[in-house]
This record gives C-alpha cells, structure tokens and sequence, in this order.
C-alpha cells in the first residue's frame, strides 16, 4: 500500500501545471516578430490558439506590463492534452510573439511536437496577418 502513494507522487511531478506555464521567463519559446499592429496580432494569435483547439482561459490572459500581454490555454485529453503560452510584446510599428507548448505529462517523447505546434502556430499566426 505504500507504493501507491509514491506512484502517485512520481506522475504529478513529471505533470506540466499551469502555473509552470504562467511563471516561464517572458522570452521563452519559439519567437517571431511581425510587422503588424498589435490588436491585429493579438486577434491573430487568440484565432489561431482556437484553430488549434486549444481553450483560451480567460482569467489567466491578462497585460503583464504595459507592453506585454499573456495569453494562457490549455487542450483536453482529446484534443492533445496541452498547454499553449502566447507572451506579445508590443512595440513601435512590430510585434513580437513567443509561443510555449507543453504537454501536461513532461517527457521528452512529447518536446518535439511541441516544438512542431509552437512553429505551425506561428504560421498559423502569420497567415492571418497577411489577409
């Protein structure tokens, strides 16, 4: 009986939380910046997060700065069991965009594709500017 415990333990560590998620530095992830304003890349970021069914939550999402705006979501186990940080950082006349994606169970199996969505979100992010 004692090793369910220990078990039990062992798979919430290697669990990615949200709040891991939230307290990443700023700058951590994949980054690109577009030449666009930033209402625009914001829409085009929140679009693409849904296109890849993942579920914005709302109270997380929020300005960290006055220039920087957070955006934190998560997909089910159906859809991929993830979670997606997009951190903008707005300047002058460009934005630029940092996209994390981690699976909610850490190994290194899952790293590469969460690379691979972190990049096609930003050709999905990409793609909605151009229109």
């Amino acid at each position: 009986m004692k090793v369910l415990p220990c078990l039990a333990l062992a798979v919430l560590s290697a669990c990615q939380t949200k709040t891991e998620m939230r307290n990443l530095p700023w700058d951590s992830g994949v980054a690109k910046t577009y030449a666009a304003p930033f209402d625009k890349v914001r829409n085009a970021c929140e679009d693409s997060l849904r296109e890849l069914f993942f579920k914005i939550n709302e109270k997380d999402s929020h300005a960290t700065e006055a220039s920087r705006y957070q955006l934190l979501s998560s997909q089910g186990p159906t859809s991929g069991n993830r979670y997606a940080r997009v951190h903008i950082e707005n300047q002058a006349t460009q934005c630029t965009v940092w996209v994390v994606v981690r699976s909610k169970v850490d190994s290194r199996e899952n790293e590469p594709a969460d690379n691979l969505i972190a990049e096609d979100m930003h050709k999905k992010i990409a793609a909605r500017l151009a229109k």
